[in-house]
């Protein structure tokens, strides 16, 4: 991808505090909204493809900077090198900072409200999952992991070509019986 198609923006939380998202939305009537969790990589050229490929199909979608309140800006690659820095941010932001966050994409009218099944469904990264369902499971939304399991990556391989026996352990709970592929 070379350029984006939607639209950066600031949203503000409930506390006060200002964070980016980017936002994509439908040629025609948004047949709902979806706001994109990222994982501990920032909105970075992956995720907005995300929110964009859902604008393609009909939806209107955002994805909040959720790691903002630790740093700005943030853009992270899939080295080992990177993945060491997300996992320190995310830990900087905390569980309960995302959820404000989160939110904020939600209202502020950031996503159009006049669509009877508008954010009935968001979808987001496993790390987020639970505390996403215990928050928002009162107001009737669903919080729906796009990812079902462990997903095959190089890192994945590598740790399992250590430890064969882990992979294993790990593929007992996953119901599809192999790990999940990045298309």
């Amino acid at each position: 991808r070379e350029n984006d198609m939607g639209q950066r923006l600031r949203l503000t939380a409930e506390d006060g505090f200002t964070l980016d998202a980017y936002r994509a939305d439908p040629a025609g009537t948004p047949k709902g909204g979806i706001v994109v969790i990222q994982e501990i990589f920032g909105v970075n050229n992956h995720v907005r493809g995300v929110v964009e490929s859902y604008a393609a199909n009909g939806y209107a979608a955002i994805a909040p900077a959720l790691l903002d309140r630790a740093e700005k800006g943030v853009e992270l690659g899939y080295t080992e090198k990177d993945i060491e820095a997300g996992r320190e941010l995310r830990a900087k932001v905390g569980w309960d900072n995302p959820i404000k966050d989160i939110r904020a994409a939600m209202g502020g009218g950031q996503i159009p409200h006049d669509y009877p099944e508008m954010l009935k469904d968001i979808r987001v990264s496993p790390s987020h999952l639970r505390e996403l369902g215990v928050e928002f499971a009162r107001r009737g939304v669903r919080v729906n992991a796009l990812c079902p399991g462990p997903v095959e990556t190089p890192l994945l391989r590598e740790l399992f070509a250590k430890d064969p026996a882990q992979a294993q352990r790990r593929l007992a709970h996953v119901p599809m019986g192999r790990f999940a592929r990045p298309e």
